[in-house]
């Protein structure tokens, strides 16, 4: 099941479109609908990358059927270009995804509020905000994953400082006057750094051997190695696309829900 709804946000002061998934309802032999299970469902937050929004993942991907296999909910918020975070010069997205979102759905659908039935996974800059989510708030997810994220946020603002091209204001979401973006909370290298690890989700991240993005995500591999971080990590054949991310996608649910097989030829470093 399939629905589309708008959140109105406190920290953001409007309306947020919204869209979740939920298992199918089952019947009883009479043909009367009967409730999936007794217990809310698992669920997982699935994070869009910039330039898109919540709907790309029904478009582009069969998340609809691979969370129809494993029995989970997926929400899926659209958060614009805003790098999933606090800026500096805009709104509050990354208290509506970690805060709010959660709190609303829970209110309306039957959603699980355990920490081990709870999960994120995001894409590019949604994979970026996936990642920041679990490691600020190790509490809240069983696992978090990242699909050719933008890992290395303060490398990446740096590169996008020197393009003469039109693009997101990096340097307006992240930095203050007179302010570095390293060893701040919005530098996931700084929070594998500080990470408590006997309380962090389990972490897994994955890149195409064709992407751009792809020495990120191995910087991100390297830091965690050299903390102790256990991080799933896998590189394969792709670019920045969606044919990589439709067949990662399902690789990461049997990886993430209790109960189903690890990826293949999945690496732990």
């Amino acid at each position: 099941m399939l629905f589309q709804c708008e959140l109105l946000s406190d920290a953001l002061h409007t309306a947020v479109r919204v869209f979740v998934i939920l298992p199918g309802l089952k019947r009883s032999p009479e043909g009367k609908c009967l409730p999936s299970r007794e217990q809310n469902f698992p669920m997982l937050t699935l994070c869009h990358g910039a330039y898109d929004n919540g709907s790309c993942w029904i478009r582009k991907t069969n998340i609809e059927r691979y969370a129809e296999e494993k029995g989970l909910a997926v929400v899926m918020p659209s958060v614009a270009n805003s790098f999933y975070t606090d800026a500096r010069l805009g709104e509050a997205y990354f208290t509506f995804v970690t805060q709010e979102l959660p709190e609303q759905v829970r209110a309306i659908f039957p959603l699980s509020d355990k920490r081990e039935e709870n999960f994120i996974a995001g894409l590019s800059m949604g994979g970026y905000g996936a990642m920041k989510a679990a490691l600020t708030y190790p509490e809240h997810y069983a696992a978090g994953a990242s699909m050719s994220g933008v890992l290395d946020i303060v490398h990446r603002v740096k590169e996008s400082a020197k393009e003469k091209k039109p693009g997101i204001d990096l340097q307006g979401i992240f930095l203050s006057e007179g302010r570095t973006l390293e060893g701040t909370a919005n530098d996931l290298l700084y929070l594998l750094e500080t990470a408590d690890t006997a309380k962090l989700p389990r972490l897994y991240a994955c890149c195409g051997t064709s992407d751009v993005l792809l020495p990120e995500s191995r910087a991100f591999r390297d830091k965690a190695a050299e903390m102790g971080i256990p991080l799933a990590y896998e590189e394969g054949p792709g670019d920045h696309e969606w044919d990589f991310w439709d067949r990662y996608i399902r690789k990461i649910l049997d990886w993430m829900v209790p109960g189903t097989d690890s990826p293949v030829n999945m690496e732990s470093r």
